[in-house]
């Protein structure tokens, strides 16, 4: 009887160490870790769009025309936007010196490249044919 004993004691323990190991292995993406590294690489991704857009602080503004279009990027790659424009449409539309076009324009044209590539609108734009066409 005392081995029956030891061998269950035995049998328990194991199953109490192997267990929670066994759990992690299985699902290795529970962490922080990997969750904060795919948000890294969503945020590189933003970056690399909104390259053009300026890191100097705009007068009367709270945040750099860059930190604006990266946090629009968020809303257009989370759903949160249903159009580039939507996205934006927070930054300013005046022109700023040295740079092509304004924030909001640069803004959508990044956001429309984003939504392109994940099978999004795109620029918003309609590519459809006349109803009827008639020959001769």
């Amino acid at each position: 009887m005392k081995i029956q004993l030891k061998l269950g004691a035995a049998v328990a323990a194991f199953v109490l160490v192997v267990t929670p190991a066994l759990a992690i292995a299985a699902h290795p993406n529970n962490g922080k870790h990997g969750s904060q590294s795919h948000s890294q690489a969503n945020a590189k991704a933003f970056g690399k769009l909104c390259s053009k857009e300026s890191k100097k602080h705009v007068a009367g503004g709270t945040a750099t025309p860059f930190s604006q279009c990266t946090a629009a990027m968020k809303k257009a790659a989370s759903g949160k936007a249903n159009s580039p424009g939507q996205a934006c449409k927070g930054m300013s539309k005046k022109h700023v010196a040295g740079m092509k076009g304004t924030p909001f324009s640069q803004c959508v044209v990044a956001a429309a490249h984003l939504l392109g590539d994940k099978g999004g609108s795109g620029t918003g734009t309609s590519t459809s044919t006349p109803a009827s066409t008639t020959t001769g």
